[in-house]
C-alpha cells in the first residue's frame, strides 16, 4: 500500500477532497494546503504552489482568517525556497497580518522568522530588525 509513497498520499488526498469539495468548503482548503505541503515534500514545487493558490482562493472566499494565514505562510515558505524572495516577502507579511488579526502570537512569531530569513536573503538588514 506505501510502495509509492507520494503518489500514493495523493490519492488518499484525493479521496479526502473528493468527500468535502461540495459539503465543506472550509475543509476542502484545509486538505488542499495539506496536498501542497505533500507535493512540497516530494518535490513538486510547481504543483505544491499551484495547491497551495486553490487552498488560498477557498479559504479567501470562505473568510477564513486562520486558514489563509497558515496557507500564506506556506506559500511565503515554498517561495523563499525558489528563491522568489519579493514575492516570499510578500506571503509572509500578510501571514504577519492574518495571525495578528486572528490572536495568534505563536504563529505570528513563527512566521516572523520565516520572515527575518526572507529580508536577510533580500539584503534588507534594516527590515529585520
Amino acid at each position: 500500500m506505501l510502495d509509492d509513497r507520494p503518489d500514493g498520499a495523493l490519492r488518499w488526498n484525493d479521496k479526502a477532497l473528493a468527500a468535502v469539495k461540495t459539503t465543506n468548503p472550509k475543509q476542502a482548503a484545509a486538505v488542499l494546503e495539506s496536498r501542497g505541503d505533500l507535493l512540497l515534500r516530494a518535490g513538486r514545487v510547481a504543483a505544491a504552489e499551484e495547491a497551495f493558490k486553490q487552498a488560498l482562493a477557498i479559504a479567501e472566499e470562505q473568510h477564513d482568517l486562520p486558514r489563509q494565514a497558515s496557507v500564506r505562510a506556506y506559500l511565503g515558505g515554498l517561495l523563499m525556497l525558489c528563491g522568489r524572495y519579493d514575492e516570499a516577502a510578500k506571503a509572509l507579511e500578510a501571514a504577519v497580518d492574518l495571525h495578528q488579526k486572528g490572536g495568534k502570537p505563536d504563529a505570528e512569531a513563527l512566521t516572523w522568522a520565516a520572515l527575518s530569513e526572507v529580508y536577510i536573503l533580500l539584503g534588507a538588514d534594516d527590515s529585520a530588525a
